[in-house]
């Protein structure tokens, strides 16, 4: 404590930070990848993981649908040339899921799209291939990178 007469006082603490706030802040670094193609997913878990991000990735919409409820990602990127139930519908039920409904979604396509995507709920539009610094400016100006491990103590 600090007093001035005349000026007023000043007061300060210090609160140590519990261990449960350390887990929490990390854990929001989930980003979900959903396409259905095996070499854009490692592509993008590559991007994501050498900055720190943790990844889960789904092949499908269905598996990206049920991955997305169950996780509650930081971040969902998404193809929108799927086969089966396409990228275009995946993004109309996220959109339309309580659980979901908030979730930055980066759509990460080989089309053209992008005011219908934008139009639809998706938070960014990304045309493949995508460049890594584009793709990470991208998703950093939705989702904080993630503190590394070494830096929180």
């Amino acid at each position: 404590m600090e007093s001035e007469p005349g000026k007023g006082s000043r007061f300060t603490f210090t609160l140590p930070l519990p261990e449960t706030v350390i887990a929490t802040e990390s854990e929001n670094s989930l980003i979900l990848i959903v396409d259905d193609e095996l070499a854009a997913r490692e592509l993008l878990v590559s991007y994501l993981e050498s900055h720190g991000y943790r990844t889960a990735a789904g092949a499908s919409s269905d598996e990206g649908l049920r991955k997305a409820v169950e996780l509650s990602p930081a971040a969902i990127t998404l193809d929108l040339m799927m086969p089966g139930k396409n990228g275009w519908k995946l993004l109309r039920e996220l959109r339309q899921i309580p659980q979901t409904a908030t979730i930055p979604i980066l759509v990460v396509s080989v089309l053209d799209e992008e005011a219908s995507a934008l139009a639809l709920g998706a938070t960014a539009y990304l045309t493949k291939p995508v460049n890594k610094d584009v793709f990470l400016r991208a998703l950093e100006r939705h989702v904080r990178r993630p503190t590394p491990a070494s830096d929180r103590k």
